[in-house]
């Protein structure tokens, strides 16, 4: 898995990977302050595996509108 930058909206680094059994996964800013969240289900990606979709799900959180 590639390594997630921080938060595009606070710099936190304190971040979360959540995957779950029905396909759908989430990374989330533990800041309490922020609570950015991205979220993708399986239907998101062209494949479906869950490592593929992790990868899809970081690709996103990683994308910044500046670059």
């Amino acid at each position: 898995m590639t390594e997630l930058k921080p938060c595009p909206f606070c710099k936190c680094d304190y971040l979360s990977v959540h995957v779950y059994r029905s396909g759908v996964s989430f990374i989330l800013c533990e800041n309490p302050e922020c609570g950015a969240k991205i979220e993708l289900d399986m239907h998101s990606c062209s494949d479906t595996p869950t490592g593929r979709l992790i990868d899809c799900l970081v690709e996103r959180w990683n994308r910044r509108v500046s670059e």
